[in-house]
């Protein structure tokens, strides 16, 4: 016993040393990869026997009755394939560099080859230790990528064995146990299916009939007599495998998206007429299943087609109604509004996008409504809820995409200097004013992503030099923004803030920096810590002008440490 340990100790030693020789030797400049490949290779090849013979030896130690010896062997053999997944790198960099030498490229592809024939028989649901199969699922999801170009999964036996025992991987016996090493097994050999349209759809559709069965009989989730909740998990693993699935050709080309498509869209179908089912019954199935739409309206929206699109919208508005969502925010547990919060992060998405602005015209009113009749209202009630930053990040998309849902104008209207048509002023002024009301938050990230929001909106669409901000916005939200200093609430934000308010002020013609402290000072608030004399003197010492950033910074920066001074000596 002891002498095993030992040498799985000099083992551990050994591949450490490896480790370092390959960060520090084969991940060099290209030159002397090219001048010493036969060399390097020969080093990773010896290396990769030695994987091997590891791998091949745990199967003597299998039934070992020490715990400590076969807790040595997994530190070994996951040492082993991490060493392993680092090669992997260097095998990418050969691959490019010895594109035109069919020889050495012939060789680093059956060295890959033959560490991916030795390691995907490790990847078994009758594997008793998950830890070291997970670790080896790892290497095969970095190697496998590199073989895509060169050949089919079947001229791959281990691949195609290991296909066949994912296929009839009784995974539901133990769900909690088996479902992550079972997720890692299918997105290990995903891409090399989907080169094939009926692999796809065979593959997928048995990977997915257990979810398929569940949204066949909708009517007997919520009434199940045997076994409570097996059938809610079974859905929301499944669901979530599903979402990871469609994640994972993100980088994908349209062909691949196109094979994947065909193979789920019946399920797509009917998670999307599923949704109707579960609203305000189980929110974290409602969660779950909104975030696979949103990865679905992100990636496959071209493969999903105008009516199917339109489709999902007009089920996803119909159950988060705005009546809807106002009693779910209502809910004291933040847990109730997880579900809505991933709705906003759908509708972010949705009015992003200009390539499909007819769409997004269509929901447009309904999603300024949603957000000035039942989301602002609850955030400023409650400005804790933990749908804020989405809500924010919503309305900053809205704006800055769809500006002429607005403004009318064009580059023809500036140039020519005719009046530029305001549309939707109400609207507009509304969501101008759940900006503007965060501002007197105590929440400084979110202060600092709305000022930075605003000011985008300067940059891009011109926001500061509009007549309906000058009317019904600039002075309020210059006002705020003075006393944000003034209070030091926000000291983080300082030199975003003063900026903030040079380009309002340089913006607008009917005002200025003296003009603008002269109403401050007039507040009915302001008349309470800082009596006559010391407004006037204020009034006096900053009577100028600043036209340029540092000297108004400088400028600004003097008036907000003698008005603390001044209202500081007003209280004594």
């Amino acid at each position: 016993m002891g002498v095993c340990s030992q040498i799985l100790n000099s083992l551990n030693y050994l591949l450490y040393a490896f480790s370092r020789i390959a960060n520090s030797c084969l991940l060099d400049n290209n030159n002397q990869q090219q001048s010493h490949f036969q060399t390097r290779l020969t080093l990773v090849h010896q290396f990769v026997q030695l994987i091997i013979y590891i791998i091949h030896i745990r199967f003597d130690l299998i039934h070992c009755s020490s715990k400590q010896l076969q807790n040595e062997f997994i530190n070994v053999q996951t040492r082993s394939f991490e060493c392993v997944n680092n090669l992997s790198q260097w095998l990418s960099q050969m691959l490019v560099l010895h594109n035109s030498n069919q020889d050495n490229r012939r060789l680093i592809q059956e060295l890959i080859t033959h560490i991916i024939d030795n390691c995907a028989p490790l990847i078994d649901s009758n594997n008793f230790d998950k830890s070291i199969a997970i670790s080896v699922g790892s290497i095969l999801s970095s190697l496998i990528p590199l073989t895509r170009q060169h050949m089919t999964f079947n001229e791959m036996n281990s691949i195609k064995h290991l296909i066949h025992r994912i296929l009839s991987w009784n995974v539901m016996s133990n769900l909690k146990t088996n479902f992550p090493l079972y997720k890692l097994s299918i997105k290990i050999v995903l891409l090399l299916i989907l080169a094939e349209q009926q692999s796809a759809e065979h593959f997928l559709g048995t990977i997915f009939q257990p979810l398929n069965t569940i949204l066949s009989e909708p009517t007997t989730f919520f009434n199940q007599q045997q076994e409570p909740g097996s059938m809610r998990r079974t859905f929301l693993e499944y669901t979530i495998l599903l979402t990871e699935v469609i994640e994972s050709i993100r980088t994908e080309n349209n062909k691949i998206r196109q094979h994947l498509f065909s193979s789920i869209q019946h399920l797509i179908i009917n998670l999307n007429r599923f949704l109707s089912v579960i609203i305000n019954r189980d929110t974290e199935c409602e969660t779950v299943l909104i975030s696979l739409l949103l990865i679905c309206f992100e990636i496959l929206r071209t493969q999903m087609g105008k009516e199917l699109v339109n489709t999902i919208l007009q089920t996803t508005f119909s159950v988060f109604n705005i009546e809807n969502i106002r009693n779910v925010l209502r809910e004291p547990k933040p847990t109730a509004h997880t579900a809505v919060s991933r709705f906003l992060e759908f509708l972010s998405v949705l009015v992003n996008e200009p390539g499909n602005s007819k769409l997004a015209q269509q929901f447009l009113p309904t999603i300024i409504e949603l957000c000035t009749t039942a989301l602002y209202p609850a955030i400023r009630e409650n400005f804790a809820l933990d749908i804020r930053e989405n809500y924010y990040k919503l309305v900053h998309n809205l704006l800055i995409n769809n500006w002429r849902y607005f403004f009318k104008g064009n580059v023809l209207t500036t140039l020519n200097g005719d009046t530029e048509t305001t549309a939707n002023e109400h609207s507009f002024i509304q969501l101008m004013e759940s900006i503007a009301w965060s501002f007197s938050q105590s929440d400084i990230e979110q202060f600092r992503t709305n000022l930075s929001s605003c000011n985008e909106l300067q940059l891009k669409c011109g926001l500061y030099t509009k007549s309906i901000f000058h009317q019904h916005m600039s002075q309020a939200l210059l006002s705020l923004l003075l006393t944000v200093l003034l209070v030091r609430s926000h000291e983080l934000c300082r030199d975003d803030i003063i900026s903030t308010l040079f380009y309002i002020l340089t913006n607008d013609k009917t005002n200025n920096f003296v003009y603008f402290i002269q109403n401050y000072l007039e507040q009915s608030n302001i008349k309470l810590v800082l009596n006559d004399k010391y407004k006037h003197a204020l009034l006096e010492n900053y009577s100028r002008n600043e036209t340029d950033l540092p000297s108004f910074a400088e400028n600004l920066n003097n008036f907000t440490h003698d008005y603390r001074h001044h209202t500081t000596t007003s209280s004594l």
